[in-house]
């Protein structure tokens, strides 16, 4: 349903930041973010749009079959668990929460931000005493690319994971080149996140050895 959308407007509403909503209405970035999504885990997003009479957006993903192997399972229960200090730092009250309560099954100390002035607020305030930062790109006040920055210039060793529904931008590539920067792309279900927290700190503690 609804008005449709201008043929010459359908190349770019994938684009991050586009939006033909008001100025303050809308972030421009939850198509980018289902794009990058669909992208990310192999499959792809088709638009059918015809003005004045509607849009329909058919997405597309791949199956997949899995076996389960309950012995590693259990064995790689425990090889999650964990005790560090993790900031959560993501403007969706959701995604905060989710990331709370998977980490927190498997013994993190999780505390929680909003936003990235937020999360500098906390970093400052503790005593830098983290040992990983789960960081949002997208966010009010401060974004995530800038708290990364000002993090950055007081402490050269944090390691940061990148949670982001956008691949393919000028933002990510700046911190890709960062070896201490690692990236998870949402959407991500909780064992995909409890894992690669569980690598990053993992990879941190090898490097310290040597």
């Amino acid at each position: 349903n609804g008005v449709g959308i201008p043929e010459a407007l359908q190349q770019k509403i994938f684009e991050p930041f586009f939006s033909t909503k008001p100025k303050g209405k809308g972030t421009g970035m939850g198509l980018a973010m289902v794009y990058g999504a669909l992208k990310n885990l192999g499959g792809f997003i088709q638009l059918d749009s015809q003005v004045n009479k509607g849009t329909t957006f058919s997405l597309f993903l791949p199956v997949r079959t899995m076996q389960i192997n309950e012995s590693a399972e259990t064995q790689n229960t425990v090889n999650l668990q964990g005790n560090e200090n993790i900031l959560v730092v993501d403007d969706e009250e959701m995604v905060r929460n989710f990331c709370k309560l998977a980490l927190e099954k498997y013994g993190y100390q999780i505390t929680l931000a909003q936003n990235g002035q937020e999360a500098l607020d906390i970093f400052r305030s503790s005593g830098q005493n983290f040992d990983l930062i789960i960081l949002d790109m997208i966010m009010p006040v401060l974004d995530g690319i800038k708290a990364y920055k000002k993090i950055r210039e007081t402490n050269k060793t944090l390691r940061f994971l990148i949670s982001s529904g956008y691949s393919d931008s000028d933002k990510m590539s700046q911190l890709k080149k960062d070896p201490l920067v690692d990236v998870i792309y949402k959407p991500y279900r909780a064992n995909d996140l409890v894992q690669m927290v569980r690598k990053v700190l993992d990879s941190a503690k090898k490097n310290e050895l040597n």
